[in-house]
């Protein structure tokens, strides 16, 4: 069993090492190797690290200018299987995601509603922890819907906070 355990921990820390390295490459604006390195960690059953390449993936995409990936990405973030507080930090990207191309006409107009659709099913049904439910809110809200449980006040409140965040 201490095998196991010990081969487990070997190889997360060599997710997280090649996470890193990609995070470095970044930083020395080589961003081509670190896609690849980022699709190496995001390929690999590693949650947090997982959504984290995701996020880089669509960060270099959009740094790139190749918003016609922009539909596939928003597509794999659809088909994640991930524990809820994950599944909010990788909506809360999408929804960039989706004002990106809404802004770059990216999307049909039917295909853009659809996404936005699938995105707040997804997160109204999402059991987060008490202490998140602030931010499913604000992402529900980001994403078209009304808060039924919410008065006015704290609807709008919540709206200015999105309106602020985009």
């Amino acid at each position: 069993m201490l095998y196991l355990i010990n081969k487990n921990n070997q190889k997360n820390e060599e997710i997280l090492a090649q996470y890193l390295s990609a995070v470095n490459d970044v930083a020395q604006n080589n961003n081509a190797l670190a896609l690849k390195k980022f699709e190496m960690v995001y390929n690999s059953p590693s949650g947090m690290l997982e959504v984290l390449s995701l996020m880089q993936i669509i960060d270099i995409t959009v740094a790139e200018g190749q918003y016609k990936a922009l539909p596939k990405l928003l597509e794999e973030i659809l088909a994640l299987k991930l524990d809820a507080t994950q599944s909010l930090i990788i909506y809360s990207k999408a929804l960039t995601v989706l004002e990106i191309a809404k802004e770059k006409n990216t999307l049909s107009t039917e295909r853009q509603a659809k996404f936005t659709t699938d995105f707040a099913n997804k997160v109204s049904k999402l059991k987060v922890p008490k202490r998140f439910i602030p931010n499913k809110n604000a992402l529900l809200i980001g994403l078209g819907q009304t808060l039924t449980n919410a008065t006015p006040e704290v609807q709008n409140e919540l709206s200015a906070t999105v309106e602020l965040i985009k």
